[in-house]
C-alpha cells in the first residue's frame, strides 16, 4: 500500500534525526503496558482501550470506527518518524488487506505504513516513496514484523527472515500528526479484521538487528 502520495507543497521533514528516546512495550495479550520499564495506563495511549480481549487489541473488519488511534505520549513518539516498531499480530481471516500501523500527516497526504496483502509491506510515502516488502503470504495465523523508519533508511523483517531495506534518503515527509493500528483514524476506518497481539517501539536499530526482533 502507498497511501498518501504527496499532493501539497513541502513544509518540512517530520524526523529530526537521532531516534526517539523512549522504549515502549505493549502486551495486549497479558495486558501489561510499559514505557521505559514503568507501567502506563492503556487509556492514556490509545483511544479505544476496551478493544483489548483474549486475542489482543481487536481491529474491526472494514468499519468506520474499526481502527484504534494512538494518543498521548505514544502518539508523540510515533509521529517523530524516527524509530523501530515491532508488531505481533494475527489475521482474523485469510485473504484481503490489513493495515497494521499507519502514521500520517494532518491531511493524510504523506504517510508511514506497515501492512500485509500478498506480501508483508512497509515504507513511507512523501515526495520520495520507499516501498519495501518481505515475500510470502502472512494473511493467516500469528506473525511478527519489525520495521525501521528514519530519514536514512526504511527496512523490514518478518518472522525472523532476512531484512529488506531501502537506503534512499527521504527527508521530504510533511510533519506527521496522527497514528493508528488497523487503518486510518475514524471516520476513514479500518481494513480487514486482525488482532494486534504485541507492540514495541524503540530507537532505530540496524537492518541486521531486525530479524532477531521479528523472530
Amino acid at each position: 500500500m502507498m497511501p498518501g502520495v504527496a499532493a501539497q507543497p513541502l513544509r518540512r521533514s517530520s524526523s529530526g534525526g537521532g531516534g526517539i528516546a523512549n522504549a515502549w512495550n505493549l502486551d495486549f495479550l497479558d495486558e501489561v503496558y510499559t514505557l521505559n520499564g514503568s507501567p502506563v495506563l492503556l487509556a492514556d495511549i490509545v483511544d479505544k482501550p476496551e478493544r483489548v480481549g483474549a486475542n489482543g487489541l481487536e481491529i474491526l473488519d472494514n468499519d468506520v470506527n474499526g481502527s484504534v488511534s494512538a494518543i498521548g505520549a505514544l502518539l508523540t513518539d510515533l509521529i517523530a518518524a524516527d524509530w523501530t516498531a515491532v508488531v505481533g499480530f494475527e489475521k482474523a481471516a485469510s485473504g484481503g488487506f490489513s493495515e497494521l500501523l499507519y502514521v500520517g500527516d494532518i491531511d493524510l497526504n504523506h504517510s508511514i505504513f506497515v501492512d500485509l496483502y500478498t506480501s508483508m509491506q512497509g515504507g513511507d510515502s512523501g515526495f520520495v516513496i520507499r516501498p519495501i516488502s518481505n515475500a510470502g503470504d502472512y494473511r493467516s495465523g500469528v506473525h511478527k514484523v519489525a520495521f525501521t523508519r528514519t530519514n536514512a533508511i526504511a527496512a523490514i523483517s518478518t518472522d525472523g527472515g532476512s531484512a529488506v531495506a531501502d537506503t534512499t534518503l527521504n527527508d521530504t515527509l510533511n510533519p506527521m500528526a496522527i497514528a493508528a493500528f488497523g487503518g486510518l483514524p475514524s471516520p476513514d476506518g479500518s481494513y480487514d479484521a486482525c488482532y494486534i497481539r504485541t507492540f514495541q517501539l524503540m530507537a532505530p536499530v540496524s537492518t541486521g538487528a531486525l530479524p532477531s526482533l521479528s523472530a
